[in-house]
């Protein structure tokens, strides 16, 4: 199977990704992506963490323009970032401040940011919508008091997708998918 690889963007503003995450696609076609960090590349990444500055972006490319935007600069290691159901927003991590923060891409609220979630008692990684308003947030974490269930097996989780009645589980550190029926019944 042949198929052709095509760069779409690998810069703004003058900078160059090093770090790019995590990523979703609107109706429109519309790709929505975070750049973790302008200095560090994977290989140093807990670099960036450890530094504590806020060299992360959240960004958007248009296939139909082929124009690359900054929406937001100055972020905490962006992880993550899922499309809302609706189109309106979009959810964003912030893993050193255990946060997730609502972009608004549409409406009278375009542009504003917003609390989704603080005080995470992980790490927020990656984050997906299941399309019923229902995020899945990956948690990095080691054992930590305010968890009531830990299983330290699970403890470095980067993200978590539900697909049809089965959460599927990865991580950076394991060789393996977990799989999780979620099934009541």
């Amino acid at each position: 199977m042949n198929q052709d690889i095509k760069l779409l963007t690998d810069e703004d503003e003058g900078k160059k990704f090093k770090l790019t995450e995590g990523v979703d696609i609107s109706r429109d076609g519309t790709i929505y992506f975070t750049d973790a960090s302008c200095k560090y590349a994977l290989e140093n990444c807990l670099r960036d963490i450890l530094e504590g500055r806020p060299y992360g972006r959240l960004l958007s490319y248009s296939p139909n323009t082929g124009e690359t935007k900054v929406l937001l600069k100055d972020l905490y290691f962006p992880n993550g970032v899922a499309v809302s159901p609706d189109q309106q927003s979009l959810v964003f991590c912030e893993t050193p401040l255990k946060r997730c923060r609502t972009y608004w891409i549409q409406g009278s609220k375009k542009g504003a940011v917003d609390a989704f979630i603080d005080n995470l008692p992980g790490f927020p990684d990656n984050i997906h919508c299941d399309g019923h308003n229902s995020y899945w947030i990956g948690l990095s974490s080691w054992l930590n008091p305010k968890l009531h269930v830990y299983d330290p097996a699970m403890s470095m989780i980067t993200s978590g997708i539900k697909i049809e009645n089965y959460l599927y589980i990865g991580s950076l550190h394991y060789d393996h998918i977990i799989r999780f029926n979620l099934s009541y019944s």
